[in-house]
């Protein structure tokens, strides 16, 4: 009679040699269950593919650790990958990771950290570029001009994002109480935000001229098939925009990159918020910000700015200039 083998059942947390790609994928299931956006299903696909690439396709995730990790980090950092692009991998990997722990598919948890580095001054349009690329197009210039020319105004006005942008109708933007609706928005959120005067004039010619005849449910800035406009079409576009008016960007290196970047607008429209002292709660919500964090970010990196002016508006210079201060104690001698 043979002899049994005996065997132990282990609990399926135990059994911790499944392929990193399958258990990635189960990942992105769970992920979507929860509604992520197609470009974070994206841009988390981008990031794992990063990893994949650096420690193989084969790879088990019990074979994954810190040192994994570290010298996952090193390898980006020997390519040249900046620390800004580093972290952004490195968070979205965390997140992943971090699942897996939950899951305990990970023998031993450990903390990932991100890289500590000197945040770059948040770079803005001055007041000289700002003219230029307002100027209003010739009265022949094409669909894709004077539809790029209205987005400026529209994100200068609103501090939209592209992608905010690419999704408004027909139907939510309405002229007469000079409100219009974001219903894409990164926090998942539903905005009803105001317009000035001079944006509402602006779209108004802008509709007449070239979405006269669209529907309410078609796309208040498409692309010239009427189609929905992306928003790497749009800063493309941008890009030639500036260019043709003189607008460029020079790296650090000194070289003309010829490539302006398009949300540099929607921190222009923070800062000139901030500097006409627009309060700060306002512009969170104008800006879609879940917390105060960002938008506290706007006002310490613009504060020498907002320094300018402030004996106008503050209380207590205002009230010495009006009464003068008594001195009634005298100095030390």
């Amino acid at each position: 009679m043979a002899t049994r083998t005996k065997t132990t059942i282990k609990r399926a947390s135990q059994c911790n040699d499944f392929l990193l790609n399958d258990l990635f994928e189960k990942y992105i299931i769970e992920k979507n269950a929860h509604n992520i956006s197609q470009a974070t299903e994206q841009s988390y696909r981008n990031s794992f593919n990063k990893f994949i690439s650096f420690v193989g396709e084969e790879k088990t995730i019990d074979l994954v650790n810190d040192e994994t990790v570290f010298a996952w980090i090193n390898k980006m950092k020997s390519d040249g990958t900046k620390i800004i692009s580093l972290n952004h991998y490195l968070r979205e990997m965390r997140t992943f990771l971090y699942w897996c722990m939950n899951k305990e598919l990970i023998k031993n948890d450990f903390k990932i950290k991100l890289l500590s580095f000197q945040e770059e001054t948040i770079k803005t349009y001055s007041e000289e570029e700002q003219n230029a690329i307002l100027e209003k197009p010739h009265k022949d210039a094409d669909f894709v001009e004077w539809r790029t020319y209205t987005v400026i105004g529209f994100v200068l006005d609103c501090g939209a994002r592209a992608s905010t942008i690419c999704n408004i109708k027909m139907q939510d933007v309405n002229l007469q109480t000079g409100y219009i609706t974001f219903s894409h928005t990164k926090n998942k959120k539903a905005q009803r935000v105001p317009m000035s005067s001079a944006l509402i004039d602006a779209i108004h010619f802008y509709i007449c001229e070239w979405r006269n005849n669209a529907l309410p449910d078609d796309y208040l800035f498409c692309n010239v098939g009427e189609l929905k406009l992306t928003p790497a079409a749009l800063r493309l576009a941008f890009g030639k925009y500036c260019m043709k008016r003189g607008v460029v960007r020079i790296n650090k290196r000194g070289e003309l990159e010829g490539k302006s970047n398009i949300h540099g607008l929607r921190h222009t429209f923070a800062k000139g918020y901030l500097l006409n002292n627009g309060n700060t709660f306002k512009l969170q919500q104008l800006l879609g910000h879940a917390t105060l964090d960002m938008t506290r970010k706007y006002v310490s990196l613009f504060g020498e700015d907002i320094k300018d002016g402030h004996d106008d508006f503050s209380p207590f210079s205002m009230s010495k200039k009006a009464n003068g201060l008594k001195k009634t104690i005298k100095r030390a001698v």
